[in-house]
């Protein structure tokens, strides 16, 4: 039988809800945002009891024995950043894309995890106690942390700005696209977000087709390829341009979250 994303998943769904060491489980990823192709990988959260996780994680092994052999495996280090262990396993005779990313946590912050304007929504493998509800987000608190990341933005971008052309200027093309990327590319997709989508404001260069309107994409989107490092000071002016239009209209109409928001 050919083995897929589906066998990985199918092998969660029969385990995760008889397991009495899971208080809760779900599907995130492409999965809650039906997004969900043949290139996508398995993006899995299971909630366990306190000090449990070891003695989960064995019988994890064994589920995923009935899968494939592992091919190659990367668990980050510990404490991670969000305080749950994340491991990242690929399967023989699985396509690499369909690998798992797999959370287990001890403790659960709704707001951290799940809430569909940033994560869409959880499909849920078990959730008996109910623990897997929209959270409630402080929208004043939020708005004024995002106010002031704009400010920074407004200060710090064109500080930065000129490093990219200089580095062109002086024939370091790689350098000169390095700087591009860091300093002109990414804090205007920052901006771009707070602007149109800020309950994903830290999400990066990830999502950006569904994330924003299709005319502010696609201006983007030509400022994201430069053609060369002769066009590279050129981009830089317009990325600047759409970067105060942008702060400017911020600034007329504040921070608009979508509702629901989480």
């Amino acid at each position: 039988m050919p083995r897929d994303r589906e066998t990985l998943r199918r092998v969660f769904l029969e385990e995760l809800p008889a397991c009495s060491l899971v208080r809760a489980a779900w599907f995130g990823g492409s999965d809650a945002t039906d997004r969900t192709d043949r290139w996508s990988d398995v993006d899995l959260y299971v909630l366990v009891q306190p000090g449990r996780t070891e003695d989960y994680c064995e019988r994890q092994e064994c589920w995923l024995e009935r899968v494939a052999p592992v091919l190659r495996r990367y668990r980050l280090p510990e404490p991670t950043a969000h305080g749950a262990r994340q491991e990242f396993i690929q399967f023989e005779g699985l396509p690499e894309e369909h690998m798992l990313d797999v959370c287990v946590l001890e403790s659960f912050d709704p707001g951290a995890w799940i809430g569909v304007a940033r994560h869409g929504t959880p499909q849920v493998i078990h959730d008996p106690e109910s623990l897997l509800l929209e959270p409630v987000v402080d929208r004043d608190a939020l708005t004024e942390r995002l106010q002031a990341r704009r400010a920074t933005l407004g200060s710090t971008f064109p500080l930065f700005l000129h490093l990219a052309p200089k580095a062109a200027r002086r024939g370091l093309p790689i350098e000169a696209q390095a700087c591009y990327h860091s300093f002109v590319l990414r804090p205007l997709v920052e901006l771009l977000r707070l602007r149109y989508c800020p309950q994903r404001h830290d999400y990066g260069l990830r999502y950006l087709e569904q994330d924003l309107p299709a005319e502010a994409y696609a201006e983007l989107l030509a400022l994201a390829w430069p053609t060369g490092i002769e066009a590279l000071p050129r981009d830089c002016e317009l990325a600047s341009e759409l970067f105060w239009r942008t702060m400017a209209q911020l600034e007329r109409d504040g921070i608009r979250f979508p509702a629901p928001l989480a």
